[in-house]
C-alpha cells in the first residue's frame, strides 16, 4: 500500500487513540498524524466517554485492560447514544475472543504486538462506509457454500439459521464447519424470485453443544451491486450493534 493511498484515506480524518501506555498512544497517534489525520489521545475509557460525548471521531483505537474502565465501556457507551462510531479493539491478552469482539460492536481487534501494516490496514478498513466494505470479489479458486433462506427479518433455514449484524452474520448449520479466516459463500434465498449471494471471512466458530447448533460468525466482504441497497436497508431495520451477532440460547 502506497503512502499517497495512505494520505488520501486519513488527510481531515478524526482519530482517537485510547490507551494507559502513553508512550504506545503517542507512536499510534504519531503514525496517523503524519497521514493527515487529526489525533486526540485519551489514557482510560472514562476520559474516552467524555470526550466522545463531546466531539465526533471517524474512528476510535482503543486498548481493552486500562484502569479507569476498559474499552468495551467505550463501545456500550456508543451503543446507548446510537453514535456509530467504528471502534478498532487492541489487546496484548486473551481476554476477549473474537466471538465477543464482534458480538459487543467493534469492527476489528488488534492482537499485541502488532505492526505498521496491519494497523493502518485495519483502520483504513474501519473508517470507510459499510456498504463500501461489501465492493471487493474475493480472487480465491474455491469457496465452502451454504445456502439459507430468509423472510426478511427473522430468517428461517432448511438445515441452518442465519442471523445478521451491521458487518456480518451468525450461521447455524449442520455441514462441515470452515476453518477460522476461510472465504465463505451464503447463497441467501430472499424471497420466490430473489438470490443473493454473500461473500465472507470466517471470523469465528462454535462446535455442537447440548445447548447451542455448531455454527460460525463471518464478516461479510462482497455483495453483489444489484443487492447492496436491499441488504444495507435490512441492516438499518435490524438496528443492531451487534458487528457480527452471537446467537442466544
Amino acid at each position: 500500500m502506497s503512502v499517497n493511498i495512505e494520505r488520501q484515506s486519513f488527510s481531515g480524518r478524526r482519530v482517537l487513540v485510547v490507551d494507559d501506555e502513553t508512550d504506545l498512544a503517542e507512536l499510534i497517534g504519531l503514525e496517523f498524524e503524519m497521514l493527515g489525520a487529526e489525533v486526540v489521545k485519551a489514557n482510560s475509557a472514562n476520559q474516552a466517554i467524555d470526550i466522545l460525548r463531546q466531539s465526533d471521531f471517524d474512528v476510535i483505537i482503543s486498548d481493552i485492560r486500562m484502569p479507569g474502565g476498559d474499552g468495551t465501556e467505550i463501545i456500550q457507551d456508543l451503543r446507548l447514544r446510537k453514535k456509530d462510531s467504528p471502534v478498532v479493539l487492541m489487546s496484548g491478552y486473551s481476554d476477549l475472543t473474537s466471538e465477543e469482539t464482534f458480538r459487543l460492536g467493534a469492527v476489528a481487534k488488534l492482537q499485541k504486538p502488532f505492526n505498521r501494516h496491519d494497523l493502518i490496514s485495519t483502520v483504513m478498513k474501519a473508517c470507510l462506509p459499510i456498504e463500501s466494505r461489501w465492493t471487493l470479489m474475493p480472487s480465491v479458486a474455491e469457496v465452502k457454500h451454504y445456502s439459507a433462506i430468509s423472510h426478511g427479518v427473522a430468517s428461517e433455514v432448511i438445515s441452518s439459521s442465519v442471523v445478521f449484524g451491521k458487518g456480518g452474520f451468525y450461521l447455524a448449520t449442520e455441514q462441515v464447519l470452515p476453518k477460522i479466516d476461510e472465504t465463505v459463500l451464503l447463497s441467501v434465498q430472499v424471497d420466490e424470485f430473489r438470490r443473493m449471494d454473500i461473500y465472507a471471512t470466517v471470523r469465528w466458530t462454535r462446535h455442537l453443544t447440548t445447548s447451542m447448533p455448531a455454527g460460525f460468525g463471518a464478516e461479510i466482504v462482497y455483495i453483489p451491486s444489484s443487492d447492496r441497497d436491499w441488504f444495507l436497508q435490512l441492516i438499518k431495520d435490524l438496528d443492531t450493534g451487534e458487528f457480527i451477532p452471537v446467537p442466544v440460547k
